[in-house]
């Protein structure tokens, strides 16, 4: 549907070709100055005026090619004066792989062809700025946001599938790896695994994650290089599994008894952080023995998550985060520089809790790195030779539908070329470049308002996306 505004009418044109389209900009010129023929500008003030969008909702799918018309309407102070064909740097935010071309342009309006395939999602308003060049007052006009003149371009995966209750509380740890799926509980050590390698036919783990141990599972790894599941939770305790099936403590009291929140293995190092600021590494796979206290990173508050990177070429980077926004990145598990300037400017809020920093992800085909929290993502890429770049910020309170901005993003993960992050609500975001966002569908298998996303893993062609109520069940949904 294309709208022009012409002296506080709106026109609804629906289903219409170029040459309809064109007639269409005409007739609004016309009507707004009836001293103006069909090829000869009429003399106007050159004073910069407003410009507007009507309405559109450039609808597709990542990787799949769209057509659409975008019609932008100046108001009498300006007109057009258009000397390129190809616009696409007018739009500050068009998504990767698309394009912007001028069908037509003359005295106030203007129909632009979006036109590509689109290799990001967006669920971003029409931002686009008309230079001084293209205008006859030479004046930069910044169109009008309009909220129905948006982009809606999806991810692939539309279609979900409820994965049953999981565990007895909210799902808030998961990994997958030998073939099989692994979950664990919010509020014990309850946890279940699937039959095989797609998340659905679930079995309890009979002694829990933590055999004999009554505690909360804040985080599971799968460790490649010796095949083997690890995990971490309250009071320092950590336990193995070699079949995500029969697992075994490794003890209880690590990390100076605090809460581990987050575990990370790379390079034949290992890194734990958890509460009270506490963190550590080790060399060699996860034991009960061989800690040593890391520094360099503020104490303040909690640590919340560790993720290990494999950078382009030979270098390796670990990223951790935490409350107050703290973050910080070594080159080999030992040595850490803090980032926390740049990430207190992004998450803050009103309340210190609002720029707890939640989880850490990892995309190795670029070497960036996304970090999670108050309704609020950023990234960074990490190298050998430079280490990691700034923290940028991306604001996600529209994506997510929040009108008072009070959600979290609680976690995210990358894999299969998708960033997906999940939090309050039930609600889950994807993105191929940590700065566009659109919704993965997921939420309407989640039960009420009620539900947190806590974990996402991916397996065999399927992500899994878990949480659930904080007293349970423990739900998760996968696509199909």
């Amino acid at each position: 549907m294309i709208q022009k505004k012409n002296h506080g009418t709106w026109f609804h044109v629906r289903s219409i070709g170029i040459a309809a389209l064109i007639a269409l900009a005409m007739f609004f010129t016309a009507c707004n100055n009836p001293a103006l023929s069909d090829d000869v500008p009429a003399a106007r003030s050159v004073t910069a005026g407003t410009a507007t969008f009507a309405d559109v909702t450039i609808t597709g799918t990542i990787n799949t090619s769209l057509n659409y018309l975008v019609a932008i309407g100046l108001d009498e102070n300006d007109a057009f004066d258009v000397g390129v064909w190809d616009v696409t740097s007018w739009f500050t935010n068009i998504p990767t792989g698309l394009s912007a071309q001028i069908v037509y342009a003359l005295n106030e309006s203007a129909i632009i062809r979006i036109i590509g395939t689109p290799l990001a999602v967006s669920s971003l308003y029409i931002r686009c700025t008309i230079p001084g060049s293209a205008l006859m007052s030479g004046t930069p006009i910044t169109v009008d946001i309009n909220p129905n003149a948006a982009y809606n371009i999806l991810w692939p995966y539309s279609s979900w599938t409820n994965s049953q209750a999981l565990t007895s509380g909210s799902v808030n740890a998961a990994a997958y790896g030998n073939n099989l799926f692994v979950v664990g509980n919010r509020n014990d050590n309850s946890a279940a695994y699937s039959n095989g390698n797609v998340p659905s036919g679930w079995s309890p783990i009979p002694n829990g994650i933590f055999p004999n141990v009554n505690a909360h599972v804040s985080s599971i790894i799968f460790v490649e290089d010796n095949r083997t599941f690890y995990a971490v939770g309250d009071s320092g305790t950590m336990s193995y599994s070699t079949n995500g099936k029969d697992w075994y403590l490794i003890g209880t009291g690590l990390l100076n008894n605090s809460d581990i929140r987050g575990i990370a293995y790379g390079n034949g190092i290992t890194v734990i952080v958890g509460t009270g600021g506490q963190a550590q590494y080790k060399t060699g796979y996860p034991a009960y023995t061989g800690w040593t206290s890391i520094s360099g990173i503020s104490t303040s508050g909690n640590y919340n998550s560790v993720v290990f990177g494999q950078l382009l070429g030979t270098a390796s980077m670990f990223v951790l985060t935490g409350q107050n926004a703290v973050s910080g990145y070594s080159m080999n598990g030992i040595n850490w520089t803090p980032t926390t300037s740049q990430t207190a400017a992004i998450f803050s809020g009103s309340e210190p809790s609002q720029a707890s920093i939640k989880q850490v992800a990892f995309d190795i085909v670029h070497s960036k790195f996304v970090i999670v929290g108050y309704h609020k993502a950023a990234y960074a890429t990490g190298s050998g030779a430079g280490g990691l770049t700034n923290w940028v910020g991306v604001e996600l309170s529209d994506i997510m539908e929040i009108s008072d901005k009070s959600s979290w993003l609680n976690a995210v993960t990358y894999a299969n070329g998708y960033f997906v992050a999940g939090g309050s609500l039930g609600k889950s975001i994807a993105s191929t470049d940590g700065f566009n966002w659109a919704v993965t569908g997921a939420q309407g298998q989640f039960p009420g308002t009620t539900s947190f996303v806590n974990a996402i893993t991916y397996g065999n062609g399927k992500y899994l996306i878990g949480g659930g109520p904080d007293n349970g069940p423990g739900v998760g949904v996968y696509n199909n």
